[in-house]
């Protein structure tokens, strides 16, 4: 027995206007034939579908004054609408002349498993998004725009049951609005829970939900306006009905959403706390709460979205009608026979627009009024025809010269090791750029209304698409752009010189080596950095270790890595002298590398006094026989992070 039902409780408010919506709209369904209503149920058995979509217009001819009601309060109706839907449903099933089997599981699993939705469609009232404003909340317009961002589908919550965690009593139908929304409180009058409720997913009621970002169009732009954005919210059947680019219609009503991140901003955590001080037998102990100005002070931002029920492809002109017109057909015959179509386009869609031929070709048309060769009614009109009547085939010649072709791609991206400079494009070239080349070529033979895909259009496709590669060249690395500071006299300024515009050219190494020769000495310095730390942990001795590895030492583990590289003696010179220009460019220009001198030692704690004399002697004698610094320690720089080899 439920507790709750025992209690008396406090009437609820009916809403007299949608009640009388809610007869109105069951007398509108009754008005259907047998036929219209099979189709109804064959539609609703299937399992994705929940809504029933009404055309506006004939239920105006039914009853306008019912029309003009649910325009102008579509949002407050739409559960009395449901309502009305079901009623029909369950009173009206008995009648229908349909297969007793078919009726049986519409009544199972349709009456007593889904919730019914109501969709309209031919809706006349149009709005602009510019004109969008709190006005127009709740009611049922139509809107027009531009798809520029889709999000993943994802289940939404919708009616919630709860269960109190104190008392086990069951909150049904807790109405979710765009957020998670607990009970107020626990049903069962002796229970003072507020907090503590665990959500039922088996009793709760879940539908699809999928968030789109529609931009305004060109033509309802203003001149030299931003385009505004709206979020349109779609449940349902209307998920993956919109992709990036449609321009759609959109059916339904302006609603309002409040920002609520704004209240979960990190900052003062709001608790509860005693206004008084101090203990108090009297029970005038008040609870308040603290943390406000982390919550209430700061002002809660609201901001327009747009909830829609119904969503069908923008107003197209479509071949049927094309081909009745006569002047249309003509204007199409008349293209379809140009030579020169290709460049008459270019031009009438960037009249005022000089050069840039390859730009143009690849751009879509968004220009509003055009004033030479074909208009853009002419251009659009075109465009439909084509898509429509023209479904071209790649002939196996074609198919052959874009495997070609893409390869060329591929071959120019991986040539930078073999010449000995790297260059990156703006785009990878992947298998994207291989579907992109087959849309071009489709598109290209559409244009010239051709069946087949010859290697021509696949010619001009791949021209197109290297034109939209844009590749940047990096140079090679002059190592003799950092010299190491050394003291020079006047008497050996010109010998010093000398070598340096000599050996200029062959020090310049590609970015691809520069890295390859990084990354190695990098991972052996932390490699030997590691095994030193290891030694030192294991080891009982009190010597101190010196970090990091001798430069000497380092260029010649390289060189024994790089031994099959090296066929010569003059090679090997070169190439020491290669790794000691890029030494020294590790430690002083990309600041990699870290050197140790004589200072920096002192700081790990090896001072004279941890050697004899005899040591201190021979290293001051190695240290002023090394100008070059072959024996200073290297150690990689600790914020380094080594890239993917």
């Amino acid at each position: 027995m439920d507790i709750a039902q025992q209690v008396p409780q406090h009437p609820r408010v009916r809403d007299v206007l949608g009640d009388q919506c809610q007869r109105l709209f069951f007398e509108y369904l009754e008005s259907f034939d047998d036929n219209e209503k099979k189709i109804m149920i064959d539609e609703l058995c299937q399992p994705q579908r929940s809504t029933v979509l009404i055309n506006y217009r004939h239920l105006s001819n039914f009853n306008d004054r019912l029309a003009r009601v649910i325009q102008d309060e579509y949002y407050r109706l739409l559960p009395a609408l449901s309502r009305g839907l079901k009623q029909f449903f369950r009173e009206h099933l008995p009648k229908i002349e349909m297969e007793a089997e078919k009726l049986e599981r519409f009544k199972r699993t349709v009456l007593n498993d889904k919730e019914l939705y109501v969709a309209f469609s031919d809706v006349q009232m149009r709005y602009k998004l510019r004109n969008l404003n709190t006005s127009k909340m709740g009611m049922l317009i139509r809107i027009t725009g531009q798809v520029i961002r889709t999000y993943p589908v994802h289940p939404e919550l919708v009616s919630a049951t709860f269960i109190c965690s104190d008392c086990q009593m069951v909150c049904p139908d807790v109405e979710q609005q765009f957020r998670f929304t607990q009970p107020l409180m626990c049903r069962n009058p002796v229970c003072n829970n507020r907090v503590h409720f665990a959500l039922d997913l088996t009793r709760s009621r879940f539908v699809d939900f999928q968030k789109v970002r529609i931009q305004e169009s060109q033509s309802e732009l203003p001149h030299g306006n931003i385009p505004r954005c709206l979020d349109i919210i779609m449940r349902n059947e209307c998920v993956e009905q919109a992709k990036p680019g449609d321009r759609c219609d959109f059916i339904g009503t302006l609603i309002v959403l409040p920002d609520v991140s704004q209240l979960s901003m990190p900052g003062v955590r709001a608790e509860s706390a005693q206004r008084t001080q101090g203990s108090d037998d009297k029970g005038y102990n008040a609870e308040g709460v603290r943390g406000l100005k982390a919550l209430g002070v700061r002002d809660l931002t609201y901001h327009l979205a747009f909830l829609a029920c119904h969503i069908t492809p923008a107003e197209q002109t479509n071949i049927e009608t094309l081909l009745n017109s006569d002047s249309k057909k003509k204007r199409i015959e008349t293209m379809m026979t140009d030579k020169n179509l290709f460049a008459n386009l270019r031009t009438s869609l960037f009249p005022t627009i000089y050069g840039n031929d390859e730009i143009k070709s690849g751009t879509r048309s968004s220009v509003p009024s055009l004033v030479t060769s074909y208009t853009f009614n002419d251009i659009r009109d075109y465009i439909t025809y084509t898509k429509a009547a023209v479904q071209p085939k790649l002939t196996s010649s074609a198919k052959e010269h874009i495997i070609t072709l893409y390869k060329q791609l591929r071959l120019r991206e991986t040539s930078s090791s073999i010449t000995g400079r790297i260059s990156s494009s703006s785009t990878p070239i992947t298998v994207r750029q291989l579907e992109s080349l087959i849309r071009l070529s489709e598109a290209i033979a559409k244009m010239y209304c051709q069946e087949d895909i010859d290697i021509k259009h696949v010619q001009e496709a791949y021209r197109l698409l290297s034109k939209a590669i844009i590749h940047v060249d990096q140079p090679d690395i002059d190592l003799n752009e950092y010299n190491r500071s050394t003291t020079i006299t006047d008497e050996n300024i010109e010998i010093e010189q000398e070598p340096i515009i000599t050996t200029k050219e062959e020090m310049k190494i590609s970015v691809d080596e520069y890295k390859r020769l990084t990354n190695m000495m990098v991972y052996q310095l932390r490699k030997m950095d590691e095994e030193q730390e290891t030694e030192s942990q294991t080891s009982s001795s009190t010597t101190i270790i010196m970090p990091g590895v001798k430069r000497r030492e380092l260029i010649n583990w390289v060189l024994e890595q790089l031994a099959d590289e090296i066929n010569s003696l003059d090679e090997l010179a070169r190439k020491k002298a290669t790794l000691d220009k890029i030494i020294d460019r590790l430690v002083h220009v990309d600041e990699i590398l870290i050197q140790l001198d004589k200072r920096t030692i002192s700081q790990f704690g090896v001072t004279t006094e941890t050697k004899d004399s005899t040591n201190v002697e021979q290293q001051e004698d190695e240290d002023n026989e090394d100008p070059e610094g072959n024996n200073l320690y290297l150690i990689v720089h600790p914020n380094y992070v080594a890239e993917d080899q």
